[in-house]
């Protein structure tokens, strides 16, 4: 699916992930469920966040950088409401 919109298998896997995850998730936790290594993670969250499908947080008094949807109300397929 997310090859019809022009993004690559691995970022729409990312994508995915994100959208079901019950809370925010930090690159090293997408990095060990989808198996992918952390140059691959990189690249999709930072591709994700320029289309500003997702941004980061800080959270706690460790600074923890997680990324999470911006508004999943928003991801409309073929950008319909």
């Amino acid at each position: 699916m997310g090859i019809r919109w022009g993004i690559k298998r691995t970022v729409g896997q990312i994508y995915a992930l994100i959208y079901v995850a019950p809370q925010p998730l930090n690159a090293d936790e997408i990095a060990d469920a989808l198996e992918f290594s952390p140059s691959n993670v990189s690249t999709g969250l930072k591709e994700l966040q320029a289309w500003q499908l997702a941004q980061l947080m800080k959270m706690g008094a460790k600074v923890q950088r997680l990324l999470e949807f911006k508004d999943k109300l928003k991801v409309v397929p073929g950008g319909r409401a």
